[in-house]
């Protein structure tokens, strides 16, 4: 486990974490757990347990698997929380010593794999941080090479609404790029339907990334709001409202589907289809134009943005094969991190599985000790 660097200190400490504790939350979200890599002083939401006979990973595991139990008590009291004694009380599994050896080297294997891949993933963000910024106010040039930065070579670029831009860049409003910046308006509720047409709403606007997990249809009239608010490829949707405002997302030119969007979430339409995919990449979390949508929020006592918000977000425009190679090289590393996440979300699944077999006893491990035996014998 990484060793974080301590952020707050006590000098009475009520209760002490041992390194190596497992560490469980008993207050809401009551169950969640972690492994103390140090000595700790835990406050009164922690509790923590020091297995005797099993190592670090499989006691948290064991105390994470049967942390359910725990949740369905607490949901008896006001506040979501349990006391010591549910706690001293909960039963876990009596794993003979060499199954628990062997469980113990495969729950390490599991989450030496998964830490590594969660350390890429953070890595590559950083990467992609760094690339969005330079190819996004600097360029490429006719060779293919980044611009220098205007501090070595400021004939190289011009003042614009975003600052310093490349000379041969453009800098425009979405307004006046796009034929249609719109939302859906209250009311969608009575057309709701178990099948139909998707409604897009602000949870499927993830950043960069449609989301279709969570899926609402929809039997609208095919006038008025029905005609109004229904997408098409290369269509870029912004949540306007809500914990998620300020997620955008593009359309892809694949798109096959109909749907409508709903009062939560913007939908913009450029002149040039094709802006959309760029417009994306420089509005999204790290990129040089997200501080706009941002911005469009201060002050304000909820988060939200209207359509004129929308509407005077400005944007570059290099021409058109530059634009085309730098939407191509931030989707490649943009790739690379949802590949990384689909096989952390794989590990993780295959964790869940492995020892939801193992600590029910399902699938012994005994075939493995076997093995391991002959093995070491031969």
């Amino acid at each position: 486990m990484k060793r974080r660097r301590t952020k707050y200190s006590c000098t009475q400490p009520a209760k002490i974490a041992e390194q190596g504790s497992s560490l469980i939350s008993v207050r809401a979200p009551v169950g969640e757990t972690n492994i103390s890599d140090q000595l700790y002083c835990i406050g009164r939401g922690l509790a923590a347990v020091k297995f005797h006979r099993y190592g670090e990973s499989l006691g948290r595991e064991l105390l994470s698997f049967n942390a359910k139990k725990l949740d369905k008590v607490s949901q008896g009291t006001t506040f979501a929380a349990i006391g010591g004694a549910d706690l001293r009380t909960l039963l876990v599994a009596d794993i003979p010593d060499q199954e628990a050896e062997v469980l113990e080297r495969v729950l390490d294997t599991l989450d030496t794999q998964i830490q590594k891949t969660e350390a890429l993933i953070a890595k590559l963000e950083k990467v992609k941080e760094g690339l969005l910024h330079d190819l996004l106010t600097r360029g490429i040039d006719e060779s293919g090479r980044l611009r220098p930065s205007p501090e070595l070579a400021p004939e190289l670029y011009k003042a614009s609404p975003l600052g310093l831009i490349p000379r041969e860049w453009d800098a425009l409003s979405i307004g006046q790029l796009s034929v249609l910046v719109t939302s859906g308006s209250r009311g969608w509720a009575e057309y709701y339907s178990d099948s139909g047409d998707l409604f897009i709403r602000s949870q499927n606007v993830r950043m960069g990334l449609i989301d279709l997990t969570d899926q609402q249809y929809v039997t609208p009239p095919s006038d008025g709001e029905g005609q109004r608010t229904s997408v098409k490829p290369w269509d870029l949707l912004v949540t306007i409202t809500g914990n998620s405002v300020g997620n955008i997302a593009n359309l892809s030119e694949e798109w096959n589907r109909e749907a409508f969007v709903s009062q939560h979430v913007g939908l913009i339409r450029f002149r040039q289809p094709e802006l959309s995919k760029f417009a994306e990449i420089f509005l999204v979390k790290g990129a040089p134009g997200n501080s706009q949508l941002l911005d469009a929020q201060y002050g304000q006592s909820k988060p939200g943005l209207s359509l004129d918000n929308l509407r005077s977000l400005v944007i570059p425009i290099p021409p058109q094969q530059e634009r085309n190679e730098l939407v191509r090289r931030v989707e490649a590393i943009k790739i690379r991190i949802l590949g990384e996440k689909a096989s952390l979300d794989k590990l993780h699944t295959q964790k869940s599985g492995l020892m939801d077999n193992l600590l029910t006893g399902r699938v012994r491990v005994t075939p493995l000790l076997e093995q391991a035996q002959a093995t070491t014998q031969a």
